[in-house]
């Protein structure tokens, strides 16, 4: 059945165990996205971040890093938008 609507076996496995605990139409819709994790930069620390990371790199770089970044954020007048360094997330 899976290869025939081209999906994983386990989607179908899935399926079948939720239509079984909640029923059909339950079965048939889209669960909403549970989204675990909170934003860390609101829409203008973002919009900051693509242009930033798409501009030319400082100098003496290659291409933009996250240290490279996090210094641009340190030198504006600008608030930080990351509660912590990015390099420490990670």
């Amino acid at each position: 059945m899976a290869k025939t609507v081209g999906v994983n076996a386990s989607t179908v496995s899935r399926l079948r165990q939720r239509c079984v605990e909640e029923g059909l139409e339950a079965a048939l819709e889209r669960r909403p996205r549970v989204r675990e994790k909170s934003r860390v930069l609101g829409g203008d620390g973002e919009a900051h971040l693509v242009a930033t990371t798409c501009s030319d790199p400082p100098p003496g770089q290659s291409r933009w890093t996250l240290s490279c970044w996090e210094n641009d954020w340190s030198n504006r007048k600008s608030s930080n938008p990351f509660p912590m360094k990015p390099s420490d997330r990670f």
